[in-house]
C-alpha cells in the first residue's frame, strides 16, 4: 500500500451534530444509500446492539448478546432462521474468507474535507489498476462501529455463501479505512451515508431475535427445517 499526502496530515475530524450530543443510550437511525442499488437502513445503540435492515427483507442481520447473526426467510415467507455467522465461519470445513490486499490500492489524501449529514471526513483518493474512486473517512464512533458491521456482514455472508472473492475490493476497503486511522467510511463502494438522527430509544425486543425464530447452524439444517 502507497499511501501520500500533498498536505500536512490533518487528522480527521469526527464533528457531531446536536442530534450527536444526545445521551449515550439514545438509538441511532441511519440509512445507507447503496449507490444506486437502494437504500440500507441501520438502527445502532452500541456495539452489541446493531440491526441492520428490517422485517420486510429476504435477509438481515443483528448484533446481540455478543453474536453475529443473518436472519433468513423461507421462500414462502412463513418461517424465519437465524445463523451465527461466527460460529459458523469457525467450523473447520468454513469456506475460505477474503483477503485484503492492501498493497494493490494507493491512497492520496486530498487535503479536502467533506461534511455527510452533519460528520466531517477526509477524503482520499484510492486506486487499484485502472480504477479509481473517492473514500471519505472519519472516525466518529458511531460511523465505525456502523461500518464495521455492514461491511464486515457483506463479507461473512459472502465467505459463508463460498463467495469470498466477490467480496475482497470491500475488505480491502475496509481494512485500508482502519490502516488511515479513521475507521468510519461516510462515502465509498459500497454505501454513501443518507441519513442519520437520533430519536426515541426502541424497545429491546428490536435489538434481539423474535421468539419464533429457528436457530440453525448450518445451511444443511435450515434446508431442512424449511419442509
Amino acid at each position: 500500500m502507497t499511501v501520500s499526502y500533498p498536505l500536512l496530515h490533518k487528522a480527521v475530524a469526527g464533528l457531531l451534530t446536536a442530534m450527536l450530543a444526545a445521551p449515550l443510550l439514545a438509538d441511532t437511525r441511519i440509512t445507507l444509500d447503496r449507490n444506486g442499488s437502494g437504500q440500507q437502513p441501520v438502527t445502532y445503540r452500541d456495539a452489541d446492539h446493531l440491526r441492520i435492515g428490517t422485517d420486510a427483507q429476504p435477509n438481515w442481520y443483528l448484533t446481540t448478546g455478543g453474536s453475529r447473526f443473518v436472519i433468513m426467510k423461507s421462500p414462502d415467507g412463513k418461517k424465519r432462521f437465524a445463523m451465527n455467522m461466527d460460529e459458523f465461519l469457525a467450523r473447520d470445513d468454513a469456506p475460505p474468507a477474503a483477503e485484503a490486499d492492501l498493497e494493490a490500492l494507493t491512497a492520496t489524501n486530498t487535503g479536502r474535507e467533506e461534511t455527510v449529514k452533519g460528520i466531517t471526513g477526509q477524503v482520499y483518493q484510492v486506486e487499484v489498476g485502472n480504477n479509481s474512486w473517492e473514500l471519505v473517512l472519519t472516525d466518529d464512533e458511531t460511523i465505525a462501529t456502523v461500518t464495521e458491521a455492514v461491511y464486515g456482514a457483506e463479507i461473512r455472508m459472502a465467505q459463508m455463501s463460498g463467495q469470498a472473492m466477490a467480496a475482497q475490493p470491500l475488505a480491502s476497503e475496509l481494512a485500508l479505512a482502519k490502516s488511515l486511522g479513521a475507521p468510519g467510511i461516510l462515502r465509498g463502494q459500497l454505501y454513501t451515508l443518507a441519513e442519520l438522527e437520533q430519536g426515541d430509544d426502541l424497545p429491546d425486543e428490536h435489538f434481539q431475535l423474535a421468539g419464533d425464530t429457528l436457530v440453525v447452524k448450518d445451511w444443511k439444517e435450515m434446508q431442512d427445517a424449511y419442509h
